[in-house]
């Protein structure tokens, strides 16, 4: 098993999540953050 942690940007949102699935990842756990830097 392993844990892939990522930043991305609202708008890449539904992508990303459709090439998880697409590529096996069936679980994942989203977190809203808010930062400047």
């Amino acid at each position: 098993m392993e844990m892939v942690r990522a930043i991305i940007r609202p708008e890449k949102e539904k992508d990303v999540l459709k090439a998880l699935e697409e590529n096996g990842f069936v679980s994942v756990t989203k977190m809203h953050i808010f930062g400047r830097g």
